[in-house]
This record gives structure tokens, sequence and C-alpha cells, in this order.
């Protein structure tokens, strides 16, 4: 009888387990990092990720995470406008590349529009790269960085569209490295037209090209 109560005990515990389609206990964890890493930094749009607690087990349902139905792993993060507050000022946000690296089948993330400036000391967009193989889309849309950030982003070889617009390039640094990349938002920005020349041929698969409200500079010749 025991012994038939332990069976019964183990197949609801399995049946659960299946039906229950969690997420990896890991990447629950980074998510609650990435929230406090938003509100420790004054993120005035932070309450947006009040789903993202402990009481919730299962992140699969949180807002703004979507996972793979096979898996469980998460394969996108929709982060935008998480640190902004309409027309008052909030304050810059630095990349911590850390948080993100548990998350090793993600494929979207958008942190467009949160003030972000650049990254921490060694937590940059190269280490970003490095661990996120899988990523088809980034958009870094409408924040507030400038070249420094261009030759880090040649990491992102698995790139098929990268969203840059609105940022405070003024194209010192060309885009390379980004071989499989088919759709590029440079909207709003300032490059140099040669060095803007000099990107597209170093990006083979680009497809379409989104630059409306951009002033390509010319280069004086001496």
């Amino acid at each position: 009888m025991r012994q038939m109560c332990v069976w019964m005990l183990l197949m609801a515990l399995a049946f659960v387990n299946e039906r229950c389609h969690c997420c990896l206990e890991e990447e629950r964890i980074s998510l609650l990092e990435i929230k406090a890493w938003f509100s420790h930094a004054g993120a005035a749009g932070s309450y947006q990720l009040e789903g993202w607690d402990k009481e919730h087990f299962n992140c699969c349902n949180w807002l703004r995470v979507v996972c793979d139905n096979t898996t469980n792993r998460v394969i996108e993060l929709d982060l935008f406008v998480v640190n902004y507050d309409g027309l008052n000022a909030v304050e810059d946000l630095y990349l911590n590349a850390s948080l993100f690296l548990p998350f090793k089948e993600l494929e979207i993330l958008d942190l467009s529009d949160n003030q972000l400036v650049g990254g921490l000391k060694n937590q940059g967009f190269q280490v970003l790269a490095s661990g996120l193989r899988n990523l088809k889309e980034l958009n870094l849309d409408y924040n507030k960085f400038n070249d420094s950030i261009l030759s880090s982003l040649s990491g992102f070889s698995s790139l098929k569209s990268l969203y840059l617009s609105g940022n405070r390039f003024t194209g010192s640094t060309s885009l390379n490295g980004l071989r499989n990349l088919e759709i590029l938002y440079l909207k709003s920005t300032d490059f140099k037209e040669s060095i803007l020349i000099e990107s597209l041929g170093a990006l083979p698969s680009l497809k379409t090209l989104y630059a409306s409200g951009s002033k390509f500079k010319q280069v004086e010749k001496g």
C-alpha cells in the first residue's frame, strides 16, 4: 500500500511538472537581478516590472518575457522604456552585461529608450556579445550611446536586425563583423558619409537600411 502511495505521488509530481512549463531557475533569478538593476538606478518606469517577483514562480508568464514553448528558455526580453519618465529628467544607466549572460538562448533583446550611455567597466557590449550567441535582434534605439560602442557590436555575428536610431553617433567608427545583418536602423544620427559607405561595404547580408532624419556628413578633403 505504501509503495502504491509513493508511486501515485511520483506520478502526480511528474504530471504537475509537465503541465507547469516553468522557466529555468537561473534565468528567473537573473530577471530579478535585472529588475533590481533598474530599481537601484532609480529607473522611473521600473514599476512596469512589478509582476517580476519571487511569489510568481514561473517567469515565462511575466510581462515582457517570452519563453520557448519546448525548452522553457527565455528567448525574448522587451525592456523598452523602463528608465523613462516622459519629459522629466531621469538618471543615466550603464549596461551590466553580466545580468544578461544566463540567457543563452536569447534571440531578441529590446533596451530602447532607457537613457543608456555605455557599459560598466568590463561589462559592456563586447562581454554581452560573447555570451549571447543566438541573438538575432538587438534594439538600442533612442539611448545616449556614442561611437565608442560601435566596434564592440562586431561581436554579435548572429544578428539579423540592429536598431541604433536616435543615439549620439557621429560616425567616426564604422560597423563591421556583422556578416548576417539584414536590417539596420540609423534614423536621426550623424554618420560621416565615408564611414557609412565603409560600414555598408562590411555588411554583406544587408538588405534594408532605415536612415530617415539622419544627416550624413561629408568629410572635407585636405
